[in-house]
């Protein structure tokens, strides 16, 4: 986030604006130039005091159309308890376009462009020594103690040979001499027998050594190699709360807060220039904050609010991807992305995004009543099973690819029973019908749903029909129609069979020479066959309705019947039929 300062020249009414809003035209310098924003703050401000007044604002953010005015820059101010704003101020005339970080980083460079290291020593292990004494004791002390100490010991393998009440009696002035000797001495063995002789240049290596946190570490390696460290200890702590640049409540965080305020390359010179500036301008006590060159302009509490609005930011960045869905990212209506990796990630908090459910999901369409291929009035449905298999095109591709489904699905239903017929009563086999078919029409009409939502990205994992009937008004007669086919074919049957019983007896008959028909009865009889009156079905259908006459008994009750009947001859009376027992 890059916070500049700038001055207000031109304020106008914002009519179009959903909430009351005032136009701003704001100079920021040559640098950044002048900048548009669209600022609420009309509760608290007419145009006049606004004008000519200056602002810090957010100056590198995307631009943002708001009712056809495109705000370029986001003021900065604090939310009242009426939710009203309050600008934040800037005490003292600050040229525009300033940087407020860089600003810090312009006085402090100002002031100290040379910055030795306070502490007196020649290497790493004597600086580290130097380091350790330091802890609630002043560099002049500390500078004060060591050269009588590393007269006599300034190698780990010259400490490591004198006793702890020896150092113990050098180190005394700086305070804490037992536990300091002891973790002096210490330190210098392992050095010696881990380390040959040499301070290690490692944080994690040098933390685990007898007395040495992670602040001496920082020293050590900024100061005696050169790494990007930034120490914090309670005098730099104290610095920070009174330029708003931390409200930390520890030197750990402090410390972070720090290292993402200024660039990483001048951590180690401006920890130094803060333990100078600290001294001479900004002490503990005593501290004049109207005479303070920074605390004079940054006092207030400009970089609280500003930590607050960051902080705030970075938590509205935070978004929880749930499994087996997806979040789509834009940015100004630009597709940024799509994540679908599950777990709590963060993006830019401008981003917009979209939730789509990647879970396989089942869509039962409504009856719908259409005409068959035979025009004939039937009611249909189906049972979809589904699932979004490319997000940008649910997303972009359709406006609604959940309504897009439903209404695709229907509109496959309808061209698929218009294509079918519902059933074929002459023959079930001679075309592809929607009752007896069911595999074949289920897999047309999977296809075709498919071809249909694949614009969408969805992929279809099954498709079925779920209801099939006649409508209501011809239900009834088509219910009649086939049990009218069923009773032509049943006749049917019943008169093939009569044939093939017919011939079975003749040629049984003959075999066995019970009866002699010449040719001229076996063609009466071939001829009556092919010419069954009306009369001789309805003797058949009581025959075959008669399942306890014996075999033979049939026979020659049929054989009598179709011979009378042909030669008009009166009905002999028929057998009583025998006892079910």
């Amino acid at each position: 986030v890059k916070i500049a300062i700038g001055t207000i020249i031109e304020v106008k009414d914002f009519p179009r604006a959903k909430k009351p809003a005032f136009q701003l035209l704001i100079d920021f310098g040559d640098d950044i130039g002048i900048k548009k924003s669209s600022a609420q703050i009309t509760t608290n401000y007419t145009k006049e005091q606004l004008l000519n007044r200056q602002i810090a604002a957010v100056v590198n953010f995307e631009p943002k159309n708001i009712a056809g005015f495109t705000s370029e820059v986001l003021v900065l101010g604090a939310a009242l308890p009426d939710s009203s704003i309050s600008l934040l101020n800037i005490d003292h005339v600050t040229p525009n376009g300033t940087i407020i970080t860089e600003h810090i980083q312009q006085i402090l460079e100002h002031l100290f462009p040379e910055t030795p290291i306070p502490l007196a020593h020649k290497d790493a292990y004597t600086l580290l020594i130097a380091v350790l004494l330091s802890a609630q004791c002043t560099d002049e002390r500390v500078n004060q103690v060591t050269p009588t100490l590393f007269a006599l010991a300034d190698t780990p393998s010259k400490m490591s040979a004198i006793s702890v009440e020896t150092i113990q009696s050098i180190i005394r002035p700086c305070g804490l001499s037992p536990t300091k000797a002891k973790a002096i001495l210490r330190t210098s063995q392992i050095l010696e027998e881990q380390y040959q002789g040499l301070v290690p240049p490692s944080f994690e290596a040098l933390e685990k050594l007898p007395g040495v946190g992670h602040k001496t570490a920082s020293v050590v390696m900024s100061q005696a190699f050169g790494q990007p460290a930034f120490p914090v200890d309670t005098h730099i702590h104290r610095l920070a709360q009174r330029w708003g640049l931390s409200e930390a409540k520890n030197v750990v965080q402090t410390e972070n807060d720090l290292k993402v305020t200024f660039p990483e390359h001048s951590w180690n010179k401006i920890h130094l220039q803060m333990i100078f500036f600290g001294r001479k301008y900004c002490p503990a006590r005593g501290h004049d904050p109207q005479k303070c060159p920074i605390c004079s302009i940054y006092g207030s509490k400009l970089f609280g609010v500003i930590t607050i609005i960051v902080g705030a930011l970075l938590l509205i960045g935070l978004r929880m991807v749930n499994p087996n869905s997806a979040k789509i990212f834009t940015l100004f209506g630009e597709y940024v992305g799509t994540v679908n990796e599950n777990g709590l990630i963060w993006v830019n908090p401008f981003y917009t995004h979209q939730n789509i459910s990647l879970r396989a999901r089942n869509f039962d369409s409504q009856r719908v009543k259409v005409n068959d291929k035979r025009g004939n009035p039937i009611q249909i449905s189906a049972i979809l099973v589904w699932k979004v298999a490319d997000t940008f095109k649910a997303a972009f591709e359709v406006d609604n690819y959940d309504n897009f489904v439903k209404v695709q699905t229907e509109a496959a239903v309808r061209h698929l029973a218009a294509s079918y017929s519902y059933d074929n009563f002459a023959d079930d086999t001679s075309e592809i019908t929607l009752r007896s078919s069911f595999e074949e029409v289920n897999h047309a009409l999977a296809n075709e749903i498919r071809e249909r939502l694949s614009m969408a990205g969805i992929n279809v994992l099954e498709a079925r029909i779920g209801y099939l009937a006649y409508a209501e008004e011809i239900a009834s007669a088509m219910l009649r129609r086939q049990q009218a086919e069923a009773i032509v074919s049943a006749r049917f049957k019943i008169v093939e069979g009569a044939v093939s019983m017919v011939e079975l007896a003749l040629a049984d008959l003959s075999k066995r020479a019970i009866i002699d028909l010449d040719e001229d009865k076996k063609a009466a009889m071939k001829k009556f066959v092919l010419r069954i009156d009306e009369s001789t079905m309805e003797a058949i259908e009581k025959w075959a309705a008669d399942e306890f006459r014996s075999t033979n008994g049939q026979i020659e009750w049929m054989l009598t019947t179709m011979l009378q009947n042909a030669g008009r001859h009166p009905k002999p009376e028929r057998k009583k039929k025998p006892n079910k027992a």
